[in-house]
């Protein structure tokens, strides 16, 4: 332990201060200010990158929601993306998406927030942006009454349409004693219909003012310069009247358990959900409350991990805080095994709390998860807008920024001790509500739709402080240079390809071993074949149990896992640098040794089965993706869709020959990221995997069918007040000249995201759908073209409609010369975003090898994207994209949209199976 509180004692040299620091050895200089008007700033220069986060909290959340309106923070939230001073509504999305950057926004009980990360030299648009928004908002009722749609059509696919969901949001907000926090923050559907105009321009002029707010700028700044434009945009907003007072917390602990039953006609599996309320994020107890919730669930050798889980007393068992300026929840959910009663879980989970009690808890395992909290926190920091986030929350929780390191401190001060006093002080029987929930046959109950108020707008729908001088988006910086990190290639002598990128700017390695196959491997009848093999690698090997792995990787706070993905098998780990060696010496145990025990193998089927009941056949967009697989490839593995039939049928010889013939050096790659020089990895990969022998035959992928049956309509039959559908076809494989051409078409249609047509179309113009968006699917020799959105049902047929429209424009019409040029230039600046982690060079570098695609596709995709023009854009939407054939997919009540969706072609039903 002592090894990781020494480099974090580095980090934690980086204190925060009114002026930048002279410490030349901290690895971020921080810089906290206050501006006249009362907005507090925060700078942290990282030139890791070249990249910039722009972060603004304020301080308003669902807590502040006015009597009868709950969710109106979140209303609004969507709210302030629209009309402005200086911009009309969709436009800051595509100004900010168009310089390669992506835009977002969120609301808590405590906070709203919102937050942009693009390339370094467009620093000025964002923060021209945030001014402008905290500056003016632009009202209208046509402006309410779509985002009141949006956010209705969001509640749904959130919480309506989901198994469980009502019961969690339950629990999460419910459960405290404090009145302001049991408003749901996505909101009740009835409030939000009684919003009017006139609570909007009320919440805008009680809370969205600089006095509460604070703005954290991190990435790849120049200090100075940065601190002139912050007062350039902000500084003339005027200070205004501090913000409405929450009302006093006065803790009220429950003296008798709450206990609340769901009969819920989505699920498939039972739950049970449980809270207790704690303190404030900032008091001392809470700290042993995180350390609590890891010793009882913290990786895969914690407590309920091993007496709950492993013992197959249930297939989820989780505990956690959640943690606020008022009252905090320490929550457990759990999802027995089949067969399992409820009461036997509540047995279990209080089995181990008593054990706490009694025994208390041995000081290695402290070690342990406070060595797991610590390397986590590190690579929290890899990204841009990553480290914005933690630094605000520092700020916002206790009042010093410093925290984002100095909370770790306050981890490794809590005892035993201090553990068993959280037990005893706020986690009794006696004070949890709990939630119960229970399959039933039946429809769910219905979403009133959302009203449309046809109220004349107000002559004056502008809300203002203050109007920038700046009438047009300013121009970008100079752009810094940046170099690519170091890439090496190499090739073992049995044939595995090994490919090192180094990169040492945080204490950590990442390395990723992938063996072709996945599920392209796996035989008829046997489908969830490659995901039950992946989830046994690391549950045993010859020399090691599950348990030891678990505790061994655990006990240095990295992580190791493997996962099963469609056209290969991967495994990964991670660790501090300097416990690289061990990273490789269990990450190469999994790989070369695995001993598939009967035991672990039940174990293994029994969760995928509970997971696929209670997860994948109740999601409406997973019933919508292995519909689709289903169609678009028949008799085919990619076509074949996991059953509790197939899992059930997978024996451990089946499970072994499809491993054996996975491993295979000679078409194996094995990429490492990070802190380590190449000789160094080169080394290691050899010493772990250079006495692999290679196979006498590779892998080849089985030819995929051509797809050419007309439209096809399949409705696979769910209660549910939503459609989820998709749309598409067969398309370009990864290694098609055309993939780049394609992806500055797709970015215009539907995956650029806010401000792709789709989006402007069937979300923010129609209302129709929360989320909509189009892409392609490239893999090693096939693709796929699709789009997809969530819509209510009564409405859903039209959102089909308008989203082929938008596929037949893009295909019989050329793109318009500016709308092509900003897509371009912000393709070619989100280059910039793809490179901040070592978990998107490791994946990159992965699948560009795998798909026999050279490694200089990274960060040099400019000159491919700049060479496309309209008429290629037309072309390959022509050629790639093909309506005639397309398999329309759509999950939801058949009684509702059958009928509908027949006007696209023949319709066939489908069970949830």
């Amino acid at each position: 332990m002592n090894r990781i509180f020494a480099m974090l004692a580095v980090l934690s040299l980086a204190l925060f201060s009114a002026q930048v620091q002279a410490q030349s050895d901290a690895p971020f200089e921080f810089i906290n200010y206050e501006l006249d008007n009362g907005l507090e700033v925060i700078l942290v220069p990282d030139s890791s990158a070249p990249t910039v986060a722009v972060n603004i909290w304020y301080d308003v959340g669902s807590a502040d929601d006015p009597e009868g309106r709950s969710g109106f923070a979140h209303l609004f939230e969507h709210m302030m993306f629209e009309d402005s001073a200086r911009l009309s509504a969709g436009e800051r999305d595509l100004l900010i998406e168009g310089a390669g950057g992506f835009l977002n926004a969120y609301v808590t009980i405590e906070r709203t927030v919102y937050f942009e990360t693009l390339p370094a030299n467009q620093l000025p648009l964002a923060l021209w942006l945030e001014a402008d928004r905290m500056g003016s908002l632009g009202l209208s009722q046509e402006n309410l009454n779509n985002q009141r749609a949006i956010v209705i059509e969001e509640y749904q696919f959130r919480v309506a349409n989901q198994p469980n969901a009502a019961a969690l949001q339950t629990l999460l907000f419910e459960s405290y004693d404090y009145a302001p926090y049991n408003r749901w923050t996505i909101g009740n559907v009835d409030d939000l219909n009684n919003a009017t105009l006139d609570d909007v321009r009320d919440f805008h002029a009680n809370y969205y003012k600089p006095n509460n707010a604070t703005l954290t700028v991190v990435g790849d700044i120049d200090v100075e310069q940065t601190r002139a434009l912050i007062e350039q945009y902000f500084g003339p907003i005027p200070r205004q009247d501090d913000p409405p007072p929450l009302p006093e917390y006065v803790p009220s602990p429950r003296t008798a358990p709450e206990i609340r039953d769901f009969e819920d006609p989505l699920a498939r599996v039972p739950v049970l959900a449980l809270a207790h309320t704690l303190p404030e994020r900032s008091h001392p107890d809470y700290a042993a409350a995180i350390l609590l919730s890891d010793v009882l669930s913290g990786g895969a050798s914690s407590r309920f991990a091993q007496n709950i889980v492993d013992s197959g007393l249930a297939n989820t068992a989780i505990a956690g805080t959640s943690g606020n300026r008022g009252p905090g929840l320490f929550y457990m959910y759990f999802i027995p095994r089949e067969g399992v009663e409820l009461e036997t879980i509540e047995d279990a989970y209080r089995a181990e709390l008593n054990r706490i009690m009694d025994e208390g808890i041995p000081a290695d395992e402290l070690e342990k998860v406070i060595n797991q909290i610590q390397v986590s926190r590190v690579t929290g920091l890899e990204t841009a807008f990553s480290l914005a986030e933690a630094v605000q929350s520092a700020n916002f929780y206790f009042g010093d920024p410093s925290a984002v390191f100095t909370e770790i401190d306050r981890l490794s001060d809590v005892t035993e001790a201090d553990i068993q006093n959280v037990i005893e002080t706020y986690l009794q029987p006696e004070t949890r509500f709990e939630v119960r929930v229970v399959p039933v046959e039946g429809d769910p109950e219905p979403v009133p739709a959302a009203v449309v108020d046809d109220a004349e707008d107000p002559e004056d729908s502008l809300v203002a402080t203050h109007i920038q001088e700046q009438q047009t988006p300013p121009e970008p910086l100079p752009i810094n240079g940046f170099e690519l990190p170091a890439f090496t290639e190499t090739t073992l002598d049995n044939g595995m390809e090994v490919v090192v990128i180094e990169r040492d700017e945080l204490p950590i390695v990442s390395a990723g071993l992938y063996l072709p196959g996945g599920d392209a491997a796996v035989p008829d009848g046997l489908t969830g074949l490659g995901d039950l093999t992946a989830s046994l690698l690391n549950r045993g090997t010859e020399a090691r149990t599950a348990q030891e792995i678990a505790l061994e990787i655990e006990q240095i706070g990295g992580s190791l896992g493997a996962d099963s993905a469609r056209d290969w098998l991967e495994m990964s780990v991670l660790t501090l640098s300097e416990d690289v060696d061990t990273g490789f010496d269990l990450l190469g145990d999994i790989a070369l040794n695995p001993a598939f025990t009967e035991a672990e193998i039940e174990l293994e089927r029994n969760s995928a089965i509970t997971s696929l009941q209670g997860g994948t056949l109740t999601d409406p967009f997973s019933l919508a993706a292995r519909a689709f697989n289903r169609v678009l490839y028949p008799e085919h593995p990619y076509g074949n869709q996991t059953t509790v039939e197939t899992l059930q049928a997978i024996t451990r010889d089946d499970i072994t020959d499809y491993y054996a013939a996975q491993l295979n050096p000679a078409n194996a790659v094995l990429v490492i990221a990070g802190d380590i020089d190449a000789e160094t990895a080169i080394t290691l990969a050899e010493d772990t995997f250079g006495a692999l022998e290679p196979l006498d035959e590779t892998f080849a992928y089985p030819p995929v069918p051509v797809h050419e049956a007309g439209v096809q309509v399949y409705i696979v039959d769910r209660p549910g007040p939503q459609t989820r559908f998709i749309v598409g076809n067969l398309s370009a494989d990864a290694r098609d000249p055309n993939v780049y051409n394609l992806r500055v078409m797709n970015e215009i249609l539907g995956g650029g995201g806010l401000s792709s047509r789709l989006a402007r179309n069937v979300r923010e113009e129609k209302g129709y759908a929360y989320t909509v968006g189009s892409g392609f699917r490239f893999s090693v020799d096939d693709g796929v073209f699709f789009a997809t959105a969530a819509s209510d049902n009564e409405v859903a047929p039209l959102a089909i409609e308008e989203t082929i429209r938008e596929i037949e424009i893009m295909r019989t019409e050329e793109v318009p010369a500016d709308e092509l040029e900003t897509i371009k230039q912000g393709l070619i600046g989100s280059e910039a975003l793809q490179i901040e982690s070592l978990g998107s060079f490791v994946g990159s570098a992965a699948s560009l090898k795998l798909n026999g695609l050279p490694l200089d596709r990274i960060g040099n995709t400019s000159q491919r994207y700049a060479l496309v023009d309209a008429a290629t854009v037309q072309e390959v939407a022509q050629q790639y994209i093909t309506p005639e054939n397309f398999v329309i997919i759509a999950v939801g009540d058949a009684s509702v949209i059958e009928e509908p969706l027949s006007a696209f072609g023949p319709v066939t039903i489908l069970d949830e199976e």
